[in-house]
Parts: structure tokens; C-alpha cells; sequence
């Protein structure tokens, strides 16, 4: 069992557009047999504060009343524009400068790791591609479900007692998906054969990653507001 973790947690009440989302976070997590807040917590912390407009004061915004929270935002930074650049700048083979390629979508997942769940759950996926998360967020909070759920099933299930202590599942989680998302990389933290980024080496930082969705008023306990606290999840 990785380490304990501990969430707060205040009422609060979804407006219309906000239930649809979070009714679509519950079914895929479910579905996927992962905590549907992570689902959330991944949108919250990839690419809804871009999304919002609001950037960095996203959080700020959302603390008081995340019944506000809603993915169809018309704000400076919409995402959707932003999503076809990226996309056509991976397609000329350009990318953010670190060699792992894009993120698209309302979840911010690359390439890979959306072919490894199409892969592992072809089903789920059938002819959606890729390229196809670009302004659909009902495909990319699908897609960070069954992404977690291999993170959490084929890395997460084998890692070290010393892994394990370490952190919590959902940091481990969330460090992988923001380590490019692709099992292999978690599988090999996860059994003690290299660690995830702090950063240091000029990378991105995927220690802090996971820590900022685990740690007291980061995204999992405003995802854990917005879905428990609203009566939308149980």
C-alpha cells in the first residue's frame, strides 16, 4: 500500500455546464477502475488553467467557489487554437524543447501515451486518434482515465516497498503522467531502476508535479470539492 493521503474538503453546488464534466470524469473513472478525482485533478492541473485565461490566478479564481469550474471557457487563452498549433507543430516535428513531444487537449496528454491506451484498450478508443483531443474534452478526460489506469495497473502495482512509502499512489500517478504518461518510464521509477525529475537537470520538474496534486489545496482536493462536495461523486 503506497502512503497515506489526507484531503479537505468544502460544499459546494455544480452549475449546469459543470455537472456535464464532472458527470463525464465519474464515467471514465469508474469505467476505468481509477478515483475519478485524479481524472479531474489531471484536467485541473494540465490544461484548464490555459483553458480558463486566467492562467496562474485559475486556482485562486476556483478556490473560493469551484462550482465556477466548467471546460467550455471563452476566455484569452481559450486552448482549442493553442491545441491545433501544437498539434501542427508536432506534425513538422517541433516540439517544447525537452524531446518528448506536444501535449494536446483538455488533459495535456502526448502522443505516446495516448497510442499505449488505444493499444491496451482498443475497444475504449477504436478510431479515435490522437489528433482527435483537439477540442474534444470528453475524448481527452476519457483518455486521461484509461492513461492512469495503465499507469496504476502496469507501474504503480510493482513498485518497491521504498517506492511505496514514499509517496502517495495518486503522486506517484500524477508524477507519471507528467513524466510523458508511457508505462515503461513509471515501471522503471516505480521498481527502483531510475527516479522521476526534480528538475534539476533542467527538465521538467515531475517530483513537483505530484506533489502539487496531492499536497493540502492543490488540484486533487479542489477536484475532491467540486465532485464529493457537490454530491455529483460519492
Amino acid at each position: 500500500m503506497f502512503a497515506a493521503l489526507s484531503s479537505t474538503a468544502t460544499d459546494v453546488t455544480l452549475r449546469p455546464d459543470g455537472k456535464a464534466c464532472v458527470a463525464a470524469v465519474e464515467s471514465y473513472g469508474n469505467e476505468a477502475g481509477v478515483d475519478p478525482r485524479m481524472v479531474l485533478a489531471m484536467a485541473l492541473q494540465e490544461g484548464a488553467p490555459l483553458r480558463s485565461g486566467l492562467n496562474k490566478d485559475f486556482y485562486k479564481a476556483l478556490e473560493g467557489d469551484p462550482s465556477s469550474y466548467n471546460p467550455k471557457w471563452t476566455g484569452p487563452g481559450s486552448g482549442e487554437a493553442y491545441d491545433k498549433a501544437r498539434l501542427e507543430a508536432s506534425q513538422l516535428g517541433v516540439d517544447k524543447g525537452h524531446g518528448a513531444g506536444n501535449s494536446i487537449g483538455l488533459t495535456n496528454q502526448k502522443e505516446a501515451p495516448f497510442n499505449e491506451s488505444k493499444a491496451r484498450y482498443p475497444d475504449k478508443f477504436k478510431d479515435e486518434e490522437w489528433a482527435d483531443l483537439v477540442g474534444n474534452d470528453d475524448l481527452a478526460l476519457k483518455a486521461a482515465a484509461y492513461n492512469l489506469k495503465s499507469l496504476q495497473d502496469e507501474a504503480a502495482a510493482h513498485a518497491t516497498p521504498e517506492v511505496r512509502t514514499g509517496q502517495t499512489l495518486n503522486q506517484f500517478l500524477s508524477s507519471g503522467y507528467n513524466a510523458g504518461g508511457t508505462v515503461d518510464r513509471s515501471y522503471n521509477v516505480a521498481t527502483g531502476h531510475e527516479g522521476f525529475n526534480d528538475g534539476s537537470n533542467g527538465k521538467n520538474n515531475e517530483v513537483e508535479h505530484g506533489a502539487s496534486t496531492v499536497k493540502p489545496g492543490g488540484t486533487f482536493d479542489l477536484a475532491n470539492k467540486i465532485l464529493c462536495e457537490s454530491g455529483a461523486f460519492r
